[in-house]
């Protein structure tokens, strides 16, 4: 599911890192 959300939206991948990261 996280490869399909990868290709599918990868700025809201980023997004969730970048959550994460602050």
């Amino acid at each position: 599911m996280d490869v399909w959300t990868r290709r599918s939206n990868p700025l809201g991948l980023w997004s969730r890192f970048q959550l994460i990261t602050n």
